[in-house]
C-alpha cells in the first residue's frame, strides 16, 4: 500500500534522467516509481549483468513519439443508441492498444463533425459501476449523434485516464482509505490526467475530419484538442444522467434555502433516496454555506465531517468516500 504521509519531496539538480525513468515505467504499465544508483563503468555492469543500456538523449524523445496509426477494418455496425453506423479500427504500428472511431450516420467531412472522444472505462461502460457515469455518457453521446443524424465518437483505449485498468483498480483502493480521485493517482505517481489527445486528432485527421464540433462539458478538452492541430468550431453540451453516487454539478447561481451556490460550492446528488449536498471545492466549504434541503439531509465536507441538517457536526469515518468531486470545470470522470 502506497504511503500515506505526508510525503516530502527532495529537490536537487537536474531531473531530468529520473523523469525518464518514471515514463519507461508508464510505458510499460508499471507503477511509476524507479531506484536510481549511479554506476562509474555503465557499459560494463551492463554487459556483465545482461542489462540493456539505453542513452537518455535518445530515450526521451522515443517516449514522446506517439506511434503512427492505421486502419485496419471497418464494417457497418448497427446501434440501439444511434441507429446505422460503421466501426473503424485503428492500430498503431508499434503493436499498442487498438482504437475505434463509432461513425454515426455519414458525417459531411465539408462541414464541422460533431465528435466526441470517450475513454474507454471497463468498470463504467461494461460493469455499470456506480462509482462513474462513463456508461451513462456514453449512451447518451451516441443517442445525442443519433439524433442529429451523424457524429463520431472515438472510443480510446486509454482507462482510467490513461493509467490501465489495474492501476485504477490500486487508486479505486485507496478512495476506500479515504483519498479522492486525484489524491489517489499522486499516491500512485501518476498526474491527474494521462491520457494522451494526439491519439483522437491522428485519428480524425485519418478519417478526413479536420474541424468539430467537440461534445463534451470539459472546456478544457476543447483546448487539448486545439493544441492537436485540429479546429474546434463549437463546443456541444452532453446531456447526460448521473448514477446515484456521481452526482450533477448544481447549476450556477441556483439557490438552496438562503444560501446562493455555485459549482464550486456544492454538488446536489439523491443517494438511497435522501437530498444530501456535497462539497465540490477542493478544500474547505466557504464559512457560512451550509443549505438546508428541503425534507432532511446530509452535508458532506471534503475534511469528511458530517453535519446533519440541524444538528451538530460529527466525525464519520468512511464518510461519502465512494466517488470524488470533481475540479471545477473539468467535466464528467470520462472528460
Amino acid at each position: 500500500m502506497p504511503l500515506k504521509g505526508p510525503l516530502r519531496a527532495l529537490r536537487d539538480g537536474d531531473a531530468g534522467l529520473h523523469r525518464t525513468a518514471l515514463g519507461l515505467a508508464k510505458s510499460a504499465r508499471l507503477l511509476p516509481a524507479a531506484l536510481l544508483v549511479a554506476v562509474d563503468h555503465p557499459l560494463t555492469v551492463a554487459l556483465d549483468n545482461g542489462l540493456t543500456l539505453l542513452r537518455l538523449d535518445e530515450v526521451a524523445p522515443e517516449l514522446a513519439r506517439m506511434s503512427p496509426l492505421d486502419e485496419v477494418v471497418a464494417a457497418r455496425l448497427p446501434m440501439a443508441a444511434a441507429g446505422a453506423g460503421r466501426l473503424h479500427v485503428f492500430r498503431p504500428e508499434d503493436g499498442g492498444d487498438e482504437h475505434c472511431a463509432i461513425e454515426v450516420g455519414a458525417p459531411d467531412r465539408a462541414l464541422p463533425v460533431l465528435v466526441r472522444l470517450h475513454s474507454a472505462c471497463f468498470t463504467g461502460d461494461v460493469l455499470g459501476s456506480l462509482k462513474c457515469d462513463c456508461g451513462p455518457q456514453l449512451r447518451a453521446a451516441l443517442a445525442q449523434m443519433g439524433a442529429e443524424g451523424a457524429g463520431v465518437l472515438l472510443y480510446l483505449n486509454q482507462e482510467g485516464r490513461g493509467i490501465g485498468l489495474a492501476n485504477k483498480m490500486r487508486a479505486y483502493s485507496l478512495q476506500d482509505q479515504g483519498f479522492d480521485t486525484v489524491e489517489a493517482n499522486h499516491r500512485l505517481g501518476f498526474e491527474d490526467d494521462e491520457r494522451d489527445f494526439r491519439i483522437g486528432a491522428a485519428i480524425l485527421r485519418k478519417m478526413g475530419i479536420a474541424r468539430v464540433r467537440l461534445l463534451t462539458n470539459n472546456p478544457r478538452k476543447v483546448a487539448m484538442l486545439e493544441a492537436c492541430g485540429l479546429t474546434v468550431v463549437e463546443r456541444v453540451p452532453l446531456a447526460v444522467g448521473h448514477t446515484p453516487r456521481t452526482p450533477p454539478t448544481w447549476p450556477p447561481g441556483r439557490e438552496i434555502g438562503a444560501s446562493p451556490v455555485t459549482p464550486a460550492d456544492l454538488v446536489l446528488t439523491r443517494m438511497g433516496g435522501q437530498g444530501r449536498c456535497c462539497t465540490g471545492r477542493w478544500g474547505r466549504p466557504s464559512a457560512g454555506v451550509w443549505p438546508r434541503l428541503a425534507g432532511g439531509g446530509c452535508l458532506y465536507r471534503p475534511d469528511r465531517m458530517v453535519r446533519p441538517v440541524g444538528g451538530p457536526a460529527r466525525p464519520r469515518p468512511g464518510a461519502h468516500t465512494t466517488w470524488s468531486a470533481p475540479r471545477a470545470g473539468s467535466g464528467g470522470p470520462n472528460d
